[in-house]
């Protein structure tokens, strides 16, 4: 899937699990070097710090998972409270025995 992600698109916050995957099992040494120093957070920019403090926020009210919480954000405009009251509504309104939505999931299996 890396591979495929044009470069301007890098730095979008939902390819960044699997640029470190990539850049952690299959890069050569120097192409991993260069992708974790790029994506420190020393590196990134107040918009891209910005939205990593977002999805934490979510991550850690809601105990979804990154890719949860980055769909949630980019639906409420990168406001982690309304990402996060949203989140939390879908998952109070599950009815046990009801086919589960991808967005909400990762909620039951914590």
């Amino acid at each position: 899937m890396v591979r495929s992600v044009p470069i301007r698109d890098l730095a979008n916050p939902r390819h960044l699990p699997s640029l470190l995957e990539f850049a952690g099992e299959i890069a050569p040494p120097c192409v991993a070097d260069a992708l974790m120093r790029r994506f420190s957070r020393e590196n990134l920019s107040h918009r891209q710090l910005f939205e990593q403090d977002q999805i934490a926020n979510v991550m850690r009210r809601t105990r979804c998972d990154y890719q949860t919480a980055v769909d949630y954000l980019e639906a409420e405009e990168w406001q982690a409270d309304d990402a996060s009251i949203t989140l939390l509504r879908n998952r109070k309104s599950h009815h046990p025995g009801s086919r589960k939505s991808p967005a909400t999931e990762c909620l039951y299996d914590a």
